[in-house]
């Protein structure tokens, strides 16, 4: 009976990093078009609330939309590209 129990608890631990996978690649899908219609939403002369693309946090893999989060977010992203832009030509 023992020797089924380490079978048994492998199982249970790639089920459960197969579920954490699952839901940081939602988190991260979530993030990224929260990106997407944030900077549409800042372009754009029709303002509207890209909050309001998101539901209960449960179906994007625990993300909350946070405007001030997002716009910290696409500033690193824009300052990243400008110092690989700026450093990489040197490399």
């Amino acid at each position: 009976m023992f020797p089924a129990f380490p079978r048994t608890a492998e199982k249970t631990a790639l089920a459960l990093k197969a579920m954490q996978q699952e839901r940081k690649a939602a988190y991260n899908q979530a993030k990224e078009e929260a990106m997407y219609l944030t900077q549409l939403s800042l372009a754009s002369a029709d303002k509207f609330d890209a909050a309001l693309h998101f539901g209960a946090p449960d179906l994007h893999g625990g993300f909350v939309y946070s405007r001030d989060e997002i716009k910290v977010a696409l500033l690193r992203v824009a300052r990243l590209e400008e110092a690989r832009a700026r450093f990489n030509r040197a490399a």
